[in-house]
């Protein structure tokens, strides 16, 4: 009969096999995807859509928020080179979807809107969609790090707007206009960025203490713990690779700084899609891809 330390044992290489096996298959079904796309996400009524439809329609017709995701291919401006740009639903049930199309590796850049105008009030939501979409792109297998755009729309209704800088020179977005809305973008998600850090760090710490308490209990309760642990052991794959992912979104103690997320290549824009020539930034972007 073996004894408890061998059917301990015996357990953990299997959970431990199970694991392997998912991860495994998983990568495999990453690596089989081909081509080249950039997404646009967010939350709703950040101007995805609208910003889709100048991108690949050259048109600003009246929007509503879907749940189904749009695609077109679009050809570069600067260049004879094209891409399939998509647009995907933000509302909260089809966030898992949406993580699942940004792991794709045909996806190889992400652009990220935030209504500027709105984020005073909703900075805690948009923080939330924004952390998903950072740990699924810390979480792809490619050689080169993915790239996401966090672009600051809706710039048009922060103040009146002039239709050129301080220099004369013509722009559909004044400088002056421009660095405000960089900086309550940068500012508003990195101060709700920090308070989910904090609140996950928490949370971390209560079940290491948790696990702790069981694996000091009885030989039964020992026993239980990973009785329920291989039963989910699919759930526990999934869960153990979000974790590590996590960390390489959150960088290590103190204040959440976009420089400490690893694996994504992070950069910044202002945009509108109601004024002639207010993605400039964005097809800049794009054509650098």
């Amino acid at each position: 009969m073996l004894s408890y330390a061998q059917v301990a044992l015996l357990i953990v290489l299997l959970a431990t096999a199970t694991l392997l096996f998912l991860n495994n298959a998983h990568r495999a079904e990453r690596r089989t995807v081909k081509g080249r796309s950039v997404a646009l996400t967010g939350a709703p009524d950040a101007g995805k859509t609208s910003i889709f439809s100048v991108l690949a329609l050259q048109d600003r017709p009246a929007t509503h928020t879907s749940l189904t995701s749009s695609s077109s291919t679009i050809r570069l401006p600067s260049s004879s080179s094209s891409l399939t740009l998509i647009d995907l639903p933000g509302h909260p049930r089809m966030r898992s979807e949406t993580e699942k199309t940004l792991r794709k590796d045909d996806v190889r850049g992400v652009v990220f809107v935030v209504d500027v105008a709105a984020l005073v009030r909703n900075a805690a939501m948009v923080a939330e969609d924004l952390v998903s979409v950072l740990t699924a792109l810390a979480a792809k297998q490619t050689a080169t790090p993915p790239r996401l755009l966090i672009i600051a729309n809706k710039t048009d209704l922060l103040v009146p707007s002039t239709s050129s800088n301080a220099n004369g020179e013509a722009s559909a977005i004044p400088s002056k206009t421009r660095q405000l809305a960089l900086d309550r973008l940068t500012t508003l998600l990195q101060r709700e960025l920090t308070r989910i850090k904090s609140s996950r760090l928490a949370t971390a710490s209560s079940r290491i203490e948790g696990i702790d308490k069981v694996a000091s209990g009885s030989p039964t309760s020992f026993l239980g713990f990973f009785k329920r642990f291989f039963s989910g052991a699919a759930g526990a794959a999934e869960e153990k690779e979000g974790e590590a992912d996590g960390e390489a979104v959150w960088g290590g103690a103190g204040p959440f700084e976009f420089k400490d997320v690893e694996g994504v290549d992070v950069e910044f824009a202002v945009g509108s899609a109601v004024k002639e020539g207010g993605l400039k930034e964005v097809w800049d972007w794009l054509s650098d891809l």
